[in-house]
């Protein structure tokens, strides 16, 4: 098999998998000390914790979902600000935003945004940001 890594369910994990990875979240989040600590919360050997800690994480598919797209924005002031309050309303952050110069009156945007603790949909998104005035073309180019 020619892929490092599978998504598994933890329910079929032995569980000092899961122990590790909890101990390493422990340790993430700053709830811990140090591995001995952690180790002992979790109730694995510290040999268990070295042994897996580098294979072994949790994975939450909700953690993180990026989307990115292109705009065409009415060159005037303010036509980014409003895209920008707009995402900032439906709890989507930016990533990485590009916006080239000005061709006539309008001004091309790519903005990679995560949409993990977005309000609504996809296609809600792209309906609201459709109705500026100043939006003159939105382009969803991919969705992670």
């Amino acid at each position: 098999m020619s892929e490092d890594y599978m998504v598994v369910s933890t329910k079929i994990l032995p569980k000092g998998f899961i122990q590790v990875a909890e101990a390493k979240k422990l340790l993430q989040d700053k709830k811990v000390e140090n591995v001995s600590e952690a180790c002992k919360m979790c109730g694995i050997s510290r040999s268990t914790f070295y042994k897996y800690q580098d294979d072994v994480f949790f994975y939450n598919s909700d953690h993180k979902k990026k989307i990115v797209f292109s705009l065409l924005l009415s060159h005037e002031t303010g036509a980014l600000g409003k895209v920008c309050g707009i995402l900032s309303q439906q709890s989507v952050s930016i990533l990485t935003m590009s916006q080239s110069e000005p061709s006539g009156d309008v001004a091309p945007v790519m903005m990679s945004c995560d949409i993990s603790k977005m309000k609504g949909s996809i296609s809600d998104l792209k309906d609201i940001l459709s109705k500026v005035k100043e939006v003159k073309k939105i382009e969803v180019l991919s969705i992670d």
